[in-house]
């Protein structure tokens, strides 16, 4: 009777049932596997995968799990009892393959190619054990994904030995790309272990020019990937928050390296790609910067070349404008920079929901919240009526009363994304309502101060027409926001002679942006020009 793997989990693989000892670079591997799942999935019906030096077969396993089909498993000598408890596994057909045996390579490649429509990729885990073996598996992964199938990737994981760095040295010769994905210290058998995961893939000698950008955020996430000549690969990906200060560099290098893994695969990219450039919230630290990097090296090494990294407030500036410009964002949080032509940054706010912020949706959300415990309490009393707010903050919170809303304010309910959202709400009211619509022109007022504050570093040139990038949903409510702004700039502006504001338009978002920012420190270009929309002139 045949096994599905659907009836086979995870755990199972380590237990008694499959065998009661698991390598610990096979643990890699299958942990990455499972990170990475698109990249095992069957690509085409009566595809297959191919394991080498297979074991117990766990890799094959979790490689059915995760959806390929077909999968076929190989060792130099297979074990009695694996050859039985993986014959009843559907989908998981088991071969005896000797690595140094030229002909046994060559029955396998017809194998694949009569039984089935494609070989997606190789999987292996410690097959580098030992040096005599280096030069006679390289001949054989030489002959699979360089002559046979060319395009398809294979994967192992090894423990550094002594000549582990040959498998590197072989590479080339045997016209191999070889890259270190990641390398992992595990605990085994009383001693620590460097373990090695890398890929191969046959060796190209010219290579498309591809950029990824990313834009990361406490609200959500954007990657595109853009040729040389400015065409875009796919969608743009989207998903939740990669603010590096609030989950960590690590995870948010493990969630990007993923999607740009899934969305390479989809769209047949093949990786490393030429550069990718991130524009990260929280990424104003050149040190903390130079972690990051350095992890996204060391941790993810075959996604990228190069990698480049700012801030998502100065990113977008290199992309859109080429003499300088100043980006003002207001989204959850708030920010303000400055480039000059000569490539010197200044900056004004940036410091977060408790010691900054001003203008952004979390702040115009905490205002409204705060206007009602000011006024009830008499502190400040409003000669406008608040029915209005204390309905849209009330029905967004669930709550009946102010003291209800403190355990949205302070510890483990407090959501920033989450209090940021009324200011839609508010948004929406604003044209009809008075306290809505004056939260918004304190809101104007204090984004526009910004553009006050980093003035001073403005070059003569700059003064004539200062381009400002406007970023952020709250410029969703411009309308709400420029007279105030206007205001402000005219009372207080000094030797500016006019301030251009801009939005991004649909066919040049600001993640395209920071795709261009990778071509140029990449010492390339992307070929195609980024359209802005002007939305205002305030004349000083």
């Amino acid at each position: 009777m045949m096994t599905d793997i659907a009836d086979i989990d995870y755990q199972s693989l380590e237990e008694k049932e499959f065998g009661s000892v698991v390598w610990p670079s096979c643990q890699i591997l299958c942990n990455f596997m499972i990170s990475n799942r698109i990249l095992f999935a069957s690509t085409q019906e009566n595809s297959v995968a191919l394991e080498l030096g297979c074991g117990l077969a766990h890799a094959s396993l979790v490689a059915l799990k995760l959806g390929q089909e077909n999968v076929i498993a190989t060792d130099n000598v297979l074990q009695s009892t694996t050859r039985m408890k993986c014959a009843a596994v559907k989908g998981l057909h088991m071969r005896t393959f000797d690595l140094t045996n030229e002909q046994a390579t060559h029955r396998i490649v017809n194998v694949i190619k009569n039984q089935y429509s494609k070989l997606d990729y190789i999987i292996a885990s410690d097959i580098f054990y030992t040096e005599e073996l280096f030069e006679p598996i390289m001949k054989v992964l030489h002959e699979l994904i360089v002559v046979a199938f060319p395009g398809v990737p294979f994967y192992t994981t090894y423990q550094l030995r002594d000549a582990s760095d040959f498998v590197f040295d072989l590479s080339e010769i045997y016209q191999l790309d070889c890259r270190l994905v990641r390398t992992a210290s595990v605990y085994s058998e009383g001693a620590f272990k460097e373990i090695q995961l890398i890929k191969m893939s046959a060796k190209q000698t010219e290579k498309e020019e591809i950029f990824i950008g990313v834009e990361g955020g406490g609200s959500g996430t954007k990657i595109a990937f853009l040729r040389a000549d400015g065409t875009q690969i796919g969608d743009v990906i989207e998903f939740g928050s990669s603010n590096p200060l609030l989950l960590g560099f690590e995870r948010v290098s493990d969630l990007v390296s993923s999607a740009i893994r899934a969305h390479a695969k989809r769209n047949n990219v093949s990786l490393p790609v030429t550069a990718i450039g991130y524009g990260m919230s929280g990424a104003e630290d050149k040190t903390y910067v130079k972690q990051f990097i350095s992890y996204l090296q060391m941790e993810h090494g075959d996604i990228a070349e190069q990698h480049f990294m700012d801030s998502d407030a100065i990113v977008p500036l290199h992309g859109y404008f080429k003499a300088g410009g100043v980006i003002l964002i207001s989204g959850t949080g708030s920010n303000c920079r400055l480039l000059t032509k000569d490539g010197e940054v200044f900056g004004c706010g940036g410091w977060g929901h408790i010691l900054g912020d001003e203008g952004s949706g979390f702040w115009i959300a905490a205002r409204a919240v705060k206007t009602l415990f000011d006024h009830d309490d008499g502190f400040h009393v409003l000669d406008c009526s608040l029915d209005v707010v204390r309905r849209i903050v009330y029905d967004h919170f669930r709550v009946k009363e102010n003291s209800q809303l403190l355990a949205h304010f302070y510890g483990n309910g407090f959501i920033k994304s989450k209090i940021a959202q009324i200011t839609k709400t508010l948004a929406d009211h604003a044209p009809t309502d008075v306290l809505c619509s004056r939260l918004f022109a304190d809101a104007g007022k204090v984004l526009s101060d910004h553009l006050i504050a980093v003035s001073r570093h403005f070059d003569q040139d700059m003064r004539q027409d200062v381009p400002v990038l406007l970023i952020g949903s709250v410029f969703g409510s411009w309308p709400l926001l420029e007279r105030a702004v206007a205001e402000n700039l005219r009372q207080r502006s000094r030797n500016v002679r006019k301030y251009s504001f801009y939005v991004m338009t649909d066919c040049s978002p600001a993640v395209f942006a920071t795709a261009h920012y990778a071509a140029k420190e990449a010492n390339s270009k992307i070929n195609s020009l980024l359209a802005l929309r002007k939305v205002a002139e305030v004349t000083i």
